[in-house]
């Protein structure tokens, strides 16, 4: 409570004590005092004074915080894998016998390309690439190629690519060139002209290549070695 105010609930008792002892003059004397205007507008005053300032005392000013900025993740380049030299088999021109676009083995540069010399007319042939078509669903189609080269001299783009469709074989088939076939022979032996034996070879993604593996291999062998030589 004011110093103002206390002194008004003085006045008013004092008033209050003289009436009540009949003194006239002291009562009229305080009457005065309290009528003065001075200390009627201070005592009204005074209590709106009080609440605007508890009203300023309320408003809490925050200093706004300092903006963060979230830098953007950049995603490190792949770093490049060291070619090797490759042989010049590597660049001979293959066509796609579905799409008819011509391609070289040398183009998957970077990549693990599973080779397999097959023939439409091969039992075993069709047996491994249905375990080649499981093995694909557990290898990254962006890091593991899958190529099979009919040994069939003669045969048709056409034969080709409805003998992959009609087994759901979905990755690329081309008939190998002579020029390519004996390039083969050269460094694998003629095992890879033996289409039952099943045989394939796998290019590591520096352009390096295993030897000539032949015969049947499970679903989880096909994997594990693709795995593996992309390890380079």
């Amino acid at each position: 409570m004011g110093k103002l105010r206390i002194l008004m609930m003085m006045s008013l008792l004092a008033l209050v004590i003289a009436a009540c002892s009949g003194d006239d003059d002291t009562v009229a004397t305080l009457e005065a005092a309290i009528s003065n205007d001075d200390i009627t507008a201070a005592v009204t005053a005074e209590p709106q004074a009080e609440a605007e300032a508890d009203a300023g005392n309320d408003t809490v000013e925050v200093a706004p915080a300092d903006a963060v900025v979230e830098e953007p993740e950049v995603e490190a380049p792949a770093p490049e894998i060291a070619q090797v030299e490759r042989p010049d088999w590597h660049n001979t021109t293959l066509v796609d016998a579905r799409t008819g676009e011509s391609f070289t083995l040398a183009d998957f540069a970077g990549q693990t390309v599973f080779v397999e010399p097959m023939a439409t007319w091969c039992t075993n042939c069709r047996s491994q690439l249905g375990r080649v078509a499981q093995a694909r669903f557990d290898l990254d189609p962006e890091q593991h190629v899958f190529i099979a080269l009919s040994l069939e001299p003669g045969l048709s783009n056409d034969t080709l690519a409805n003998y992959a469709d009609g087994l759901g074989f979905d990755w690329t088939f081309a008939v190998i060139p002579p020029d390519l076939l004996s390039a083969l022979s050269d460094e694998f032996g003629r095992a890879i002209r033996s289409a039952p034996n099943t045989p394939h070879f796998v290019i590591r993604p520096d352009g390096s290549f295993t030897s000539l593996s032949t015969g049947s291999k499970s679903v989880d062998q096909i994997v594990e070695e693709m795995r593996r030589e992309s390890e380079v």
